[in-house]
C-alpha cells in the first residue's frame, strides 16, 4: 500500500488521518503484492508566519497555495518586504481561495520635469527627490550638456532611488 497525504486537497473538511481516496473499490479482487494508492487527509492547514516573503513562496509551492502578489508604496516597510498577507497567522487556509501578498515598493517619489534643464540643475532636482540617475548624450539642435528627455515621465510616482536616464544634448 502507498499512502500519499494530501497537503492541501480540495477535500479540506475531511478529517486528519482519515482517508480522502484510493485507486481500488471496496470488494475489488487483486493480486498479492498489487499496489494500493491511498491518500490520507493531513487535515486543515493554517497559516504559519514567515520569516520572509521567500519562506512563504516555497511553503506555498510546497503546499499548492495559489497566491496573488500586490505592490503598494509604503513609508514604514522596506522595498521588497511584505507589507500584509490576506490570511493572518494561524487562520485556516481555505483551498479555493488565494491569499494575497502586499509587497513593499518603499517610500514613493515624484519624478521632477527635467526637460530643457542644465546638466547640473537636473542634478539638483533629481537629489531633492531622493532619485538616482544615469545620463546618455544624443545630437540636438538643443544647447550642449541641456535636458531633451528622461526615461520615466514628469509626476510619476515610482520608489525612492529608482534611477533614470536623462539623455543630454550633445
Amino acid at each position: 500500500v502507498i499512502f500519499r497525504i494530501c497537503l492541501n486537497c480540495p477535500f479540506d473538511s475531511v478529517k486528519e488521518g482519515n482517508v480522502i481516496s484510493c485507486d481500488k473499490e471496496a470488494g475489488d479482487v487483486i493480486e498479492q503484492g498489487f499496489t494500493i494508492k491511498v491518500t490520507v487527509s493531513r487535515g486543515k492547514l493554517k497559516m504559519p508566519g514567515f520569516k520572509s516573503v521567500d519562506d512563504f513562496y516555497e511553503w506555498a509551492d510546497k503546499y499548492e497555495i495559489k497566491y496573488e502578489i500586490k505592490r503598494e508604496f509604503s513609508d514604514s516597510v522596506k522595498s521588497g518586504d511584505v507589507i500584509s498577507y490576506s490570511v493572518k497567522k494561524g487562520q485556516t487556509i481555505k483551498t479555493d481561495e488565494a491569499i494575497i501578498v502586499t509587497i513593499s515598493d518603499g517610500k514613493n517619489c515624484k519624478v521632477p520635469d527635467l526637460k530643457g534643464l542644465s546638466k547640473s540643475d537636473a542634478i539638483s532636482k533629481l537629489k531633492k527627490a531622493n532619485l538616482d540617475y544615469n545620463f546618455v548624450y544624443k545630437n540636438s539642435d538643443k544647447a550642449k550638456d541641456k535636458v531633451i528627455s528622461q526615461s520615466i515621465s514628469s509626476g510619476s510616482e515610482i520608489s525612492c532611488g529608482t534611477s533614470i536616464t536623462v539623455t543630454l544634448s550633445n
